[in-house]
């Protein structure tokens, strides 16, 4: 399933590029994750691997959930920034709503929004649709990414201006 490590040719002579193949199984966002996190940590870009995380999980669960199609999963680092690409066959694109704090569903957009610093968006194409995202290294550091505190080991997070969540997001391992 895993493909080798491919490179795009471009503006810029190389830029790296991963892809992988994932069926749409809730249990297969974990391995986006691993997925995700081994090819950062290959290209040495640590300081992005929590967020790209985060917005792949979200991604690509929203694949599983709503497009019930084999799912394309693209990784490309170019210009200090990580971009994420999940392809699937459903032509609906997806539209960020609003729920109220008490809602059990809909941060998953607004956590990518937030990660990707509203880098984020979709586009159709014969036989669906790509939904992509691009994470950047906050400046600074220090554990924040794109105004979110990320508790690595418990998973939670806050954000400088919380309503963006509008409730607490757990990351499950």
């Amino acid at each position: 399933m895993l493909s080798d490590l491919q490179f795009r040719r471009g503006y810029h002579p190389v830029v790296p590029v991963a892809e992988i193949e994932l069926p749409a199984h809730p249990r297969y966002v974990a391995q986006a994750r691993r997925f995700v996190r081994d090819t950062l940590a290959l290209w040495r870009c640590d300081d992005l691997i929590l967020a790209t995380e985060l917005v792949v999980s979200e991604l690509v669960s929203n694949g599983v959930l709503h497009a019930r199609s084999p799912l394309r999963l693209t990784v490309s680092f170019e210009n200090d920034a990580v971009t994420v690409e999940v392809s699937d066959d459903s032509p609906t694109v997806p539209v960020r709503r609003y729920y109220s704090d008490d809602a059990t569903t809909g941060r998953g957009l607004g956590l990518v929004a937030e990660l990707s610093n509203g880098e984020w968006g979709s586009r159709t194409r014969p036989g669906g649709k790509t939904v992509w995202a691009r994470v950047r290294a906050a400046a600074g550091g220090g554990g924040h990414i794109a105004g979110i505190q990320v508790e690595p080991e418990s998973g939670w997070l806050s954000a400088a201006d919380p309503s963006s969540l509008r409730g607490p997001v757990v990351l499950a391992a």
